[in-house]
């Protein structure tokens, strides 16, 4: 299995500013290298600004609902920035296991939050920024930890916490207005204004 190593494989590719981050990067298995059309980078403010609310930051449509194992690509109607992870060792203790996590989902972006529960065998991370999210979600699916186990990442379900609900309602309606202002922005630069003479 490979896996993306961040100060090793990230560089200058042949995409613009505009361009997604390159998927096979994020698997660590991109062959075109420099040559590569899509970035090789991890997100960015920039990339989490210039992605839509319809597609991810590898350029992937993104769907109205997600699909019943919370797999793919995610959904639009949501804000979604919390991965569930599956198949963490239970005897490990949740302290280490915890640090664990930060090491390894760290290395794509900021999160906000790491929690692992108990004795079941999984746990949560959260990032600040959704394309990093889904920059790690590919990058770490099936990948292996500091003890051996083979990871299982999806997206979370929704948080049932009232507060976090009501954070993400914030950010979801936040988006949603960067978008439209930018789609605005968009269509006033086509805009050519008239000087009528009144003479």
């Amino acid at each position: 299995m490979t896996r993306v190593n961040i100060l090793k494989d990230a560089g200058r590719t042949h995409a613009d500013d505009g361009a997604p981050v390159c998927i096979h990067f994020a698997m660590g298995k991109c062959a075109l290298g420099s040559e590569c059309s899509y970035k090789h980078q991890i997100p960015t403010e920039d990339d989490e600004r210039r992605t839509g609310l319809t597609q991810d930051v590898f350029g992937r449509e993104r769907y109205k609902t997600d699909r019943d194992d919370m797999g793919g690509v995610g959904n639009f109607s949501k804000e979604n920035r919390t991965l569930y992870l599956g198949g963490l060792k239970t005897e490990v203790p949740v302290p280490e296991m915890e640090t664990s996590l930060r090491k390894h989902f760290g290395e794509f972006g900021e999160l906000e939050y790491v929690r692992v529960l108990a004795g079941r065998g999984i746990g949560f991370v959260r990032y600040r920024l959704r394309t990093a999210a889904e920059f790690a979600k590919v990058a770490m699916g099936d990948q292996t930890l500091d003890h051996g186990e083979v990871l299982n990442v999806r997206w979370a379900y929704t948080d049932p916490n009232p507060i976090a609900k009501a954070h993400e309602e914030q950010a979801t309606a936040s988006q949603f207005i960067n978008a439209v202002e930018r789609r605005v922005q968009t269509v006033c630069c086509y805009i050519v204004p008239v000087n009528i003479d009144q003479s």
